[in-house]
């Protein structure tokens, strides 16, 4: 085992016995010295912020909310250690939701959901409290390696029964997941690992967005939604589900209905993003983009299984 796993089963062992405003002090202190350090997460960043941001924003105004995202997401890595310590009750009194209805309702259809979100706040926690709600849940996940370090967080993350699946295996087990138990496929889309996509505006700038999510609704009939959280100043979550976003029914030209359906979900991932930039934890330039591996589209008929 590495040191830095060493380190990492430590912090699984240790944080949920600290008290929380300790542990959140310490990921304050955490983030200052990633921003103080770190130079090219840090300019990373920036530069995301600059594109999230109002136009005109200076430069210390960037550095400063590149700042609030280091402290944001050491926050984040605090409450996934602690998960599997959380009882189902302090899940569920973690995050605050609006807009259940619209889950409620698109699950009455009974073809499952396809959930979208952003990496804003942090969906895991949500796809926590899905799962402890009794919604069948399978979220999509970049393959990370070292290989044990996707492990560790994978255990993290599925120790009260989310499903994990990395973008890179085969995707069979999302039409299970959406037709047999009528459950829930949720992806982030601000970022597009795949080397595959949709050239659009994003934030102002052209980049490769994911359409991976809007895909797998149309092929699949499945509802389409956007779900995002965010911390509040009492570092409580506060989600919200948006309504479905209107996809055609069997488009006869399916690049266009996923080019259309992807603009859709840009615009909205773009109004709660700019809300409050510094919720945004993406660490990784979006408009300098690498292909890492290739996508398996999910090719699904009425009668799959």
């Amino acid at each position: 085992m590495s040191t830095r796993m060493r380190m990492y089963h430590l912090l699984k062992t240790w944080i949920p016995k600290i008290p929380l405003k300790v542990s959140y002090g310490l990921a304050n202190v955490g983030g200052d010295l990633l921003w103080l350090f770190a130079k090219g997460v840090r300019a990373n960043i920036e530069d995301n912020q600059r594109h999230a941001m109002r136009p005109g924003a200076s430069d210390r105004e960037v550095s400063a909310s590149a700042r609030e995202v280091l402290r944001n997401l050491a926050k984040i890595y605090v409450d996934e250690f602690r998960i599997p310590a959380l009882s189902e009750q302090e899940i569920r009194d973690s995050v605050i939701v609006h807009g259940m209805e619209y889950l409620e309702a698109a699950r009455a259809e009974g073809k499952g959901i396809v959930l979208t979100s952003a990496h804003y706040g942090t969906p895991h926690m949500v796809g926590q409290l899905l799962t402890v709600l009794g919604y069948p849940t399978t979220v999509v996940v970049e393959h990370v390696q070292p290989e044990e370090m996707f492990e560790f967080m994978c255990d993290l993350r599925s120790s009260h029964g989310l499903r994990l699946l990395p973008i890179d295996k085969p995707l069979i087990g999302l039409i299970r997941t959406l037709r047999k138990e009528n459950g829930i496929v949720a992806l982030v889309v601000d970022r597009n690992v795949t080397g595959t996509g949709i050239t659009m505006p994003f934030l102002g700038e052209e980049t490769n967005m994911a359409d991976g999510a809007v895909q797998l609704a149309l092929r699949t009939g499945s509802p389409l939604l956007l779900a995002y959280c965010r911390r509040r100043a009492d570092n409580r979550y506060e989600a919200v589900v948006e309504p479905p976003i209107e996809l055609p029914d069997k488009p006869a030209d399916m690049d266009a209905a996923a080019r259309e359906g992807t603009a859709k979900l840009v615009a909205r991932l773009e109004a709660f993003i700019r809300e409050q930039p510094d919720q945004w934890v993406m660490t990784v330039p979006i408009w300098k983009q690498e292909a890492q591996v290739p996508v398996r589209r999910v090719e699904a008929s009425a009668g799959d299984e």
